[in-house]
């Protein structure tokens, strides 16, 4: 969708590796993703792990109304 990812982080508080990679190391099985909208619609994040099912989820990006 129009989207990108933007970031990764462990949800470590201190973390040890970038925010810049495709993956990341869970801390206490959390995990951050910050995605950045290109345009409007429907951005789809996956996410896997080994020893779970992978999961899906949808946002959509809408457009910021004028004040």
């Amino acid at each position: 969708g129009p989207g990108v990812l933007q970031g990764l982080a462990s949800g470590r508080p201190d973390p040890q590796e970038p925010y810049t990679g495709p993956a990341a190391t869970t801390y206490d099985g959390r995990a951050l993703a910050v995605v950045r909208p290109t345009g409007e619609g429907t951005i789809t994040v996956r996410a896997a792990a080994d020893g779970g099912d992978p999961v899906a989820v949808q946002v959509e990006a809408r457009a910021t109304p004028d004040p």
